[in-house]
């Protein structure tokens, strides 16, 4: 069977619409049973990580007494509910990079790094990440900024560590 690729928002709007049926008809479990699939799968369907192959929407779209079209249609608020799932995704695939950037404040270079690289790397992946995120809109200013001065803290606090 051919994996069909479709676009985020189609990919999301289909796992809303089936995030909301199931919690009115059964579990997910249940339903991941009901259909022969994993229930990882089922999760993934959920939170628009994949989607369901077209023979399983059609299975979806009678199971939920609907149809395929509906199951793509975006809903009225959508830009509303595409901002809400798209933060749930950000906390569950990075968590909260301001608590990360707190942490980091209070850590030392790795004792294993000769030279502080490996430390320097992820402090730059977190910059990155944290740039990115606020361009999107999902880290509010205030936190942005709060997170960018944990960041420089830790920065400095490793640099001066490092250099004495």
């Amino acid at each position: 069977m051919a994996r069909v690729t479709r676009s985020e928002d189609e990919r999301l709007i289909i796992a809303f619409h089936i995030r909301n049926m199931t919690g009115k008809y059964n579990t997910g479990q249940e339903c991941a049973e009901k259909f022969g699939v994993p229930a990882s799968q089922w999760s993934a369907w959920v939170n628009g990580k994949r989607t369901p192959e077209d023979d399983r929407l059609k299975d979806l779209a009678k199971f939920f007494n609907t149809t395929v079209e509906a199951l793509k249609e975006a809903p009225p608020n959508w830009e509303e509910e595409k901002a809400k799932i798209l933060k749930a995704q950000s906390r569950k695939k990075g968590g909260d990079i301001h608590a990360k950037a707190e942490h980091a404040t209070e850590a030392k270079p790795q004792a294993d790094d000769d030279d502080g690289t490996d430390d320097y790397i992820a402090i730059v992946t977190a910059l990155a990440k944290a740039q990115a995120k606020f361009n999107k809109g999902l880290i509010p200013p205030d936190k942005f900024e709060s997170s960018m001065k944990s960041i420089r803290q830790f920065i400095d606090f490793s640099y001066r560590d490092v250099t004495q």
